[in-house]
């Protein structure tokens, strides 16, 4: 069975919304540990992520702690990163940030990022951290909106510098990203560029898959794009997969191309949050972590076996050094 390495999931998000109901092994949530073993998945990046207002950071520090239990729960059957070897039979998980308030509250300082994902960093690898979700907040500007870089985001990539943690561009506006990338050029940091779930919007228009202009930023610079199976980013038909990774590939990024589910379940989204959202959120054989092996056939019908091994895990791999 092919080995999977996915970029984003919600498992934390989703428990700690309803910790009575759910828990790791709760398949509502889609991306339970059970789903996760089934799908054969080596490496899963666990996202701590929280909406803007008071509280956020409260909310990342919870998700914080289940990820911390997690580990301490389970030590025959999920490992940390910092364990992981391509050849490992556990399920191995590291870190995400999605969304920069879920380490700060808008009345504390910037330090407070700092410190805090600084202790993060100290404990487990964070892959990743997205400036903004959806909406506009102290940093820039989300995917909803038209706001790009602010002055607290530019500190922030700057601490980024040589951290070996990388800024995702899923959630930010165009105008974020592109002034993220030119922030990144003018002050020569060394900060790596990802969309770590996100398709192309040639393909399927929503402003959360990604324009050609910085899919070929992200492919130029060695970054990662991670697939999304949300309904609403690939569409409604199983070929609508092979049409973003055709699209991906034709854009110079077969080394590029990973896989990035954004699985959830047991979430009541108020519609203000996301106006699109449409039911099923998935498509019914594609609809948990379970069903990677059958997604991974379904390519290998498509594609070439080197191209769907460097979906399925290669490309992360290399990413990471492995």
């Amino acid at each position: 069975m092919t080995k999977v390495i996915d970029l984003h999931c919600d498992l934390l998000g989703c428990i700690e919304h309803d910790p009575k109901k759910l828990h790791f092994e709760h398949p509502d949530t889609r991306c339970s540990i059970l789903q996760l073993e089934a799908g054969n998945v080596k490496l899963q990046t666990l996202a701590i992520g929280a909406l803007n207002g008071k509280g956020s950071s409260l909310v990342g520090n919870r998700q914080f702690e289940l990820y911390q239990q997690l580990l301490q729960k389970y030590p025959d059957r999920v490992g940390s990163f910092s364990t992981f070897t391509p050849s490992s039979k556990k399920l191995h998980v590291m870190l995400a940030i999605e969304n920069l308030v879920a380490l700060v509250e808008d009345s504390e300082s910037l330090e407070c990022v700092f410190t805090r994902l600084d202790q993060y960093r100290s404990q487990e690898k964070v892959l990743y951290v997205s400036l903004t979700w959806n909406q506009e907040n102290r940093f820039g500007g989300g995917n909803l909106s038209k706001v790009g870089l602010k002055r607290d985001g530019e500190l922030f990539l700057e601490y980024l510098h040589e951290k070996d943690t990388a800024v995702d561009l899923s959630h930010t506006s165009d105008y974020l990203a592109n002034d993220i990338l030119e922030h990144i050029d003018k002050k020569s940091l060394k900060v790596r560029v990802i969309a770590s779930h996100s398709n192309f919007r040639e393909v399927k228009q929503d402003l959360r898959n990604l324009p050609d202009t910085i899919a070929k930023e992200i492919v130029a610079r060695g970054g990662l794009i991670g697939i999304n199976f949300v309904r609403r980013f690939v569409g409604d038909h199983r070929l609508d997969f092979c049409k973003h990774i055709e699209k991906g590939i034709s854009l110079g990024g077969e080394n590029t191309l990973c896989l990035g589910a954004d699985f959830y379940g047991g979430l009541n989204i108020p519609k203000k949050l996301i106006p699109n959202l449409s039911y099923p959120t998935f498509q019914q054989e594609f609809d948990s972590a379970a069903c990677y092996p059958q997604f991974v056939t379904f390519l290998a019908s498509h594609f070439d076996k080197s191209q769907v091994q460097k979906i399925a895990s290669k490309n992360v791999e290399n990413f990471l050094g492995l």
